[in-house]
């Protein structure tokens, strides 16, 4: 028995020094929130009344770390509050995985990333977390990246499937996209920061009862941001194209552009631009949008990211 207990106590302690210089984290997030719904997404109809729950995100973020390489697992469980039975044996949310990945340093230049992640950038208008709802968003994508002192290179793809098919299937895929790939550069010029994206994303379709088809959508264009002592903006310029299939058939995409500008001016130390609202100029193939803002003595720290609110 001593003999046993020297053992166990030998092992745990060449465990402890093996894993001395490695790095993991463990973190817990809880993100109850109340909403009050009177007219959200579609406005109320004669009869109909005002509603109000309680959601909650509890996730379990788990890191490791070691050299070159970098392991992350997200487990996380969305819920209403009173969605099960206080004496329940069992939960019908369940918990999900919302990210898990692996992700190596070929150098300091060069890195990959392998598995669920979540794919965010700029404003977030086109790819993003999407944080504000509870469960958020993340992909299944191989990810390659560059980047030095000012520039960053990503390159994405994504192959998706319902299961581990023998055959192919003979019902379309529509859980999200069938096949995703893009580009994202990012660069710093003195105090301009700019990025180019080119997103490439194709969804599968049933053109015949015995015929699946993908077609691809390509959304490009450039985010641009400028921070100065006094003058802030950030432009968005965003283009579509592309087939979209439907039902038996596909159609071909007319070209659209989207401008955002946001121009934030501080003359005075002391002020700040309250939004106000934003107008818009649209033709067959453009949307401009401008916002409005009005000058305010008053500190208003909850609505400045309101100037940053998707086309």
């Amino acid at each position: 028995m001593k003999l046993l207990k020297t053992i166990c106590l030998s092992f745990i302690g060449v465990i402890s020094s093996a894993t001395h210089a490695q790095d993991f984290d463990a973190s817990i997030q809880l993100r109850p929130r109340y909403e009050y719904r009177n007219g959200y997404k579609s406005l109320l109809k004669t009869g109909d009344s005002p509603t109000s729950f309680i959601s909650q995100r509890s996730r379990l973020n788990l890191n490791f770390e070691q050299d070159k390489l970098k392991l992350k697992l997200s487990l996380q469980n969305v819920r209403t509050w009173g969605d099960v039975a206080t004496t329940t044996t069992a939960d019908k949310n369940g918990v999900a995985v919302f990210e898990a990945y692996a992700d190596y340093s070929f150098d300091d230049k060069w890195s990959a990333r392998l598995g669920r992640q979540v794919l965010s950038y700029d404003n977030q208008r086109i790819m993003g977390g999407i944080d504000w709802i509870q469960q958020g968003q993340s992909h299944d994508a191989a990810l390659i990246t560059y980047k030095d002192a000012k520039n960053r290179l990503d390159l994405g793809f994504a192959h998706n499937a319902n299961a581990e098919n023998l055959l192919e299937p003979t019902t379309a895929y529509t859980t999200t996209y069938k096949e995703m790939q893009y580009a994202w550069y990012h660069t710093s010029i003195k105090k301009v920061n700019a990025s180019f994206l080119f997103l490439n994303a194709g969804y599968q379709y049933l053109k015949t009862p015995t015929d699946l088809q993908t077609d691809y959508i390509q959304t490009y264009g450039t985010y641009l941001t400028y921070k100065g002592k006094k003058w802030d903006f950030d432009l968005g310029i965003y283009g579509q194209s592309g087939k979209s299939g439907h039902g038996q058939g596909s159609h071909r995409l007319v070209p659209f552009r989207t401008f955002t500008l946001n121009f934030l001016p501080f003359p005075f130390e002391n002020y700040r631009y309250r939004y106000i609202g934003d107008t818009w100029f649209c033709s067959l193939n453009y949307c401009v949008k401008i916002n409005l803002c009005r000058l305010s003595k008053t500190f208003v720290y909850p609505e400045l990211p309101l100037l940053l609110k998707d086309l």
